[in-house]
């Protein structure tokens, strides 16, 4: 790490902690482990920006890189499982390093553990609590089965229309849970639970022939830009 780059990132710091701070998600006791630790770190060499997901290289464009780690904003750090898409080929984001304002809003609200995993971790179990850091469509067993009762389960939550919320449950004595949505929240769905349907090809290959039919009514006429209906209609209609 050169001088010029070390001193570039604790101005960056300094600007994300200002914006975090501003919002009252950072308790000095937080700070002085975001000071201790560099979010660069956690980061890998070469990112991928905007809506074209165009590749950023650190040894390249470090000015470019650095404003993206130390945004308030996920960076995607992956596309397409880690496969090259080819020259023209479609890409998509695979996987991110999420926003640091909703990762202290998620430790705020759950209060003491952090965890990750679709099969948890059985040999500290029980835990009071338990936080997720990629959305879901379904809450995986183990998670309930390796909370106390009266613990609490923190995840996001995705449906095949819009990854929105945050899903804040209480496990119970006979091992379920229930609780209530927060909205403003996206992650990566977990890749488990992926249906990997991104284009029609994937559906109909050159062999088949299928029935069509369809709708008249457009999903946004009902929902319009209201991304609360959007992610309570995407509850109800799990399987579209």
């Amino acid at each position: 790490m050169t001088e010029d780059f070390a001193a570039a990132e604790r101005t960056a710091l300094r600007g994300l902690l200002g914006t975090l701070k501003q919002e009252g998600l950072v308790p000095p006791e937080w700070e002085r482990a975001v000071r201790a630790v560099p979010r660069s770190a956690y980061v890998p060499e070469r990112i991928y920006l905007g809506d074209d997901l165009e590749p950023c290289d650190r040894a390249d464009a470090p000015e470019t890189w650095l404003r993206a780690v130390y945004a308030d904003d996920s960076v995607v750090t992956q596309i397409n499982d880690g496969e090259d898409p080819g020259e023209g080929g479609e890409r998509w984001a695979s996987s991110s390093a999420s926003a640091p304002g909703i990762v202290f809003r998620m430790l705020r609200m759950a209060e003491v553990v952090a965890g990750d995993g679709a099969l948890g971790h059985a040999g500290g179990a029980p835990y009071d609590r338990l936080v997720a850091t990629c959305s879901v469509r379904s809450v995986p067993r183990p998670w309930l089965e390796q909370v106390r009762p009266g613990g609490v389960v923190l995840t996001p939550w995705e449906s095949p229309w819009i990854c929105y919320g945050l899903l804040r449950m209480t496990v119970d004595d006979a091992g379920t849970a229930s609780g209530r949505f927060s909205p403003h929240s996206a992650f990566m769905l977990m890749r488990a639970q992926r249906a990997d349907l991104r284009i029609f090809r994937d559906v109909v290959s050159d062999a088949h022939r299928p029935d069509e039919s369809g709708s008249g009514l457009p999903p946004w006429r009902v929902a319009g830009d209201d991304l609360a209906a959007q992610f309570a209609m995407g509850l109800r209609l799990r399987d579209v």
